[in-house]
């Protein structure tokens, strides 16, 4: 698990429905932060609904790893690099930084 925040950045909500839509239902994505056991894209579909606002945060964890924040901290999704949507969140998180930084 994660043991240092070292960044973050603010996903919109519609990209990450995408995100999730673009792996089959059944890939696994991440595990749950404060339960036991992995999340498929499924799961965190349904996860997402109960979910408002326009956009969730995302926790980078010592350069690495990130934490999407879904709802309360039985819902945040730990993302390794071995996982489906890494790549993307990596892309969404460079992305952010080049637009806070002007580039």
């Amino acid at each position: 698990m994660p043991n240092g925040r070292s960044g973050g950045f603010a996903i919109k909500r519609i990209d990450l429905e995408q995100l999730l839509l673009s792996v089959p239902p059944v890939t696994v994505i991440g595990t749950w932060f404060a339960r036991s056991g992995p999340v498929s894209a499924a799961e965190a579909s349904h996860a997402l609904k109960d979910k408002s606002g326009e956009s969730l945060g995302v926790e980078e964890q010592d350069h690495l790893d990130y934490i999407i924040h879904v709802g309360g901290t039985e819902t945040w999704i730990y993302v390794t690099p071995d996982t489906a949507l890494y790549a993307e969140l990596r892309h969404h998180h460079k992305q952010w930084l080049e637009r806070m930084h002007g580039k």
